[in-house]
């Protein structure tokens, strides 16, 4: 009897000694099962590294412990973990990039009293979670956020930030500024992420792209059956990464029954970025074909300008051209609005993207064409696609894509009111 009493006495005691925290204060908030996930979320990554959920952790008396998770973009996601015992403090290094994964320990330095300071005076330990703060309605895909873990033995509480550039909450700026300090961490300890990020991926500066269409549809009217269309574009590095710079290209089309219309195209865009997400496209395109019955014209040159605001997975895209005979004889003045909405699902290597678009262009001929009409060009189109993006390496990829589009045109004097097509292409990126 006394041998079972001294068991339950251990067995309590231990159950006592290595407990959760007495206080657990977890926001009932949409991001947490989430963050928390064990798929490609928190409880993956210190599973991972050998460790137990800090909401689960007994914290001795006098200890603290405070784990700031960050990134949570597409494939990559990482966390450095602070420990107190005492006076003696420790850090550790957590990461996931892809497959890939490391934990290391990260020396804090001479002067990390004076930065865990500074690092208390953000609020490092007491800032809200940012679902309890005002106007919290911004949500922005595969930017970062930020999840700051904390445990004193007796309390264990977590909050979280997305974005915190853009809110304008003093509490964001907070947030920012204590990454920026924890970042001084990684790069005094610049082994914590050797061997863990691949070396810096080459853009994809060349695009090799086949593919065919039931109708070829241009500014609301058909101008061929079916076809085949090849297209080959190139872009500069600063193009590729940063959306600023110059791509150019040529595409083809190349109908199935020889009485309709070939069509050649070059053009040549620069990008760029005017702020608040905004980037601005100029870009100048020659057509070439053969004439038409009753029109002479066998080139054609636009210029053209537009404005693009990615957000959230929508594009609102809204352009202006002017088309013109070689030489400055304008013939055509065109507006467009458009709108994409294409979220990318990432399964890497797989990248899966459903986009849906829809868009009216009007445009107005200023000059009368060759029998002497002047055509008002008004069209309205929406198309659904999809497209299957496979990465072979950093500097190699395979796309598949199919669409279905719609283009209904409001002036059906050179074509149908309403015509559909469909078409499916491959590209190759290298």
């Amino acid at each position: 009897m006394r041998a079972c009493l001294q068991i339950l006495f251990l067995f309590a005691a231990l159950t006592v000694g290595f407990s959760a925290p007495e206080k657990i204060e977890i926001p009932t908030a949409g991001w947490v099962p989430i963050y928390f996930s064990r798929n490609n979320g928190i409880d993956e990554l210190t599973e991972k590294a050998g460790l137990k959920p800090l909401r689960e952790m007994d914290v001795p008396a006098g200890s603290l412990e405070v784990r700031f998770w960050y990134g949570f973009s597409f494939g990559s996601r990482a966390g450095i973990l602070l420990r107190r015992d005492g006076t003696n403090w420790k850090g550790r290094y957590i990461a996931k990039y892809y497959d890939s994964f490391k934990t290391t320990d990260l020396s804090l330095g001479t002067n990390w009293q004076d930065s865990w300071a500074k690092l208390e005076s953000l609020g490092i330990l007491t800032l809200p979670d940012s679902s309890t703060l005002p106007d919290e309605d911004l949500v922005v895909l595969d930017g970062i956020s930020y999840v700051v873990e904390i445990n004193d033995g007796h309390h264990y509480r977590t909050y979280h930030y997305s974005n915190p550039s853009e809110p304008k909450w003093p509490e964001a700026k907070q947030i920012n500024e204590i990454r920026n300090l924890l970042g001084l961490l990684e790069k005094e300890n610049p082994h914590a992420r050797d061997g863990l990020f691949p070396a810096p991926p080459r853009p994809n500066n060349f695009i090799f792209t086949n593919a065919f269409a039931t109708r070829y549809i241009y500014r609301g009217i058909k101008q061929s059956g079916a076809a085949w269309q090849s297209g080959f574009t190139w872009q500069d590095d600063s193009r590729a990464l940063f959306d600023r710079g110059w791509t150019m290209g040529t595409w083809l089309n190349l109908p199935q029954r020889t009485a309709t219309q070939k069509e050649l195209i070059g053009w040549i865009k620069y990008s760029l970025p005017v702020g608040s997400g905004i980037v601005a496209d100029f870009d100048t395109r020659l057509r070439a074909f053969p004439p038409a019955s009753g029109n002479e014209t066998r080139y054609t040159d636009e210029l053209s300008a537009r404005l693009r605001a990615p957000f959230f997975a929508i594009t609102p895209i809204l352009s202006v051209s002017m088309e013109a005979m070689l030489g400055w004889d304008i013939r055509l003045q065109t507006f467009s609005f458009e709108s994409r909405i294409a979220p990318t699902i990432d399964y890497h290597p797989l990248r899966i993207t459903p986009a849906l678009t829809m868009g009216w262009s009007d445009g107005r001929n200023l000059n009368p064409d060759a029998i002497g009409t002047r055509f008002h060009d008004a069209y309205g189109y929406g198309s659904v696609s999809l497209e299957a993006s496979w990465d072979f390496s950093a500097h190699m990829s395979l796309r598949f894509s199919g669409e279905w589009s719609k283009t209904c045109n409001a002036d059906p004097v050179r074509g149908p009111a309403a015509d559909s097509s469909f078409s499916g292409a491959l590209s190759f990126s290298w």
